[in-house]
Formats: structure tokens, C-alpha cells, sequence
């Protein structure tokens, strides 16, 4: 079905999401492909970051089904889009897209709903990704 076609209920209902829950400005680092380099490190190809207006929330329990290899300690959060939007996807050796939300930066694992090239919106869920500790060597 082409796209002019299709109903866009996300855009709909949007305006009453943001009353309840404002849309929050994201920055969005398509990552693509990766290759490993000389010293085994894992390099990943990165585009331009552009902004983008995203509506953002906590889990449920239906999207917890989506996500491979699901972390307890891990903090996830659902993104709603008008944007397309990538995971990881080992097969196809592509990275996932990486988001810049509040000053805190998610990679993006799952797709629970891609509807961008019918209805031009996406649904995905990101990882929070923090900084490693700083380690000590003992000798103080």
C-alpha cells in the first residue's frame, strides 16, 4: 500500500500524547555498518546526528518481549519517531543507531515497530549506555 494511502495514527494522536507527556528533542548518529580493526577493536561507521522530537517512556512489559538478551540492571527506554530508525543486527554487521536523550546517550537494540516506509514513524527501545569506572591501580 503506498504511503499516501496509509493513515498515520501516530500523527493523530500525537498532540494528546504531548499534552499528558511532552515530546522531548533527541539527537539521532545513524551508525551502519562495522569493520575490526588491526587490533581486533570493534570500529563502527557513523553519519551526520541530526535533531529530532521523540516521544519517550518507560518500558512495558510487552516491549520487554523484544529485547535479545534482556539485562535487569540495564536501563531502557521507548522511543516513538517520525524518523527511520536502525538496530543492531549482527547478520547484517550493522550497528545500532545511537541517541542522545536529556544528556544521556542509548543505543538502540529493538524495533518493536517499524512503520516508517508505510506510515513515516518508528518505535524502538535504547540501552542506557554509561561510562566506564575510572580503575584504580592500587598503588595510592
Amino acid at each position: 500500500m503506498a504511503r499516501g494511502l496509509v493513515m498515520n495514527l501516530h500523527e493523530v494522536v500525537s498532540s494528546a500524547i504531548n499534552a499528558i507527556n511532552p515530546f522531548q528533542m533527541i539527537t539521532i548518529t545513524p551508525r551502519g555498518s562495522y569493520t575490526v580493526n588491526d587490533y581486533g577493536e570493534t570500529v563502527v561507521n557513523e553519519g551526520s546526528s541530526y535533531n529530532i522530537k521523540a516521544d519517550v517512556q518507560p518500558l512495558t512489559s510487552e516491549d520487554i518481549k523484544f529485547i535479545n538478551n534482556y539485562n535487569e540492571s540495564t536501563i531502557y527506554k521507548a522511543f516513538w519517531v517520525s524518523a527511520n530508525t536502525f538496530g543492531l543486527n549482527r547478520p547484517m554487521a550493522r550497528a545500532g543507531d545511537k541517541v542522545v536523550c536529556n544528556g544521556r546517550t542509548y543505543y538502540v537494540t529493538s524495533m518493536p515497530e517499524d512503520w516508517y516506509e508505510t506510515v513515516g514513524w518508528s518505535h524502538f527501545i535504547g540501552a542506557l549506555q554509561l561510562p566506564p569506572k575510572e580503575v584504580s591501580n592500587g598503588l595510592s
